[in-house]
């Protein structure tokens, strides 16, 4: 059963992982961007979900950011 509007699953090769081991986009160009003292967990990006409404805010959120990334040539 799933109580909340959205939901992420930690990934299992980065979890008990310090921040310093995730392989965050670090390129401060990128919509992805996450500066190294940020970013206390992992998720893994093939296993979410939630409400209809949330996922399709999600999905639309990421996918602008990548086309923009893609524009920015990263």
């Amino acid at each position: 059963e799933i109580l909340t509007p959205l939901f992420g699953t930690l990934h299992p090769g980065f979890y008990g992982s310090s921040r310093e081991a995730f392989t965050y986009e670090r390129r401060p160009q990128s919509q992805a961007y996450i500066p190294k003292d940020e970013g206390d967990f992992y998720y893994l990006g093939g296993f979410f979900g939630g409400s209809v409404q949330e996922v399709q805010r999600l999905t639309r959120a990421c996918h602008q950011a990548m086309m923009v990334d893609q524009a920015n040539g990263i």
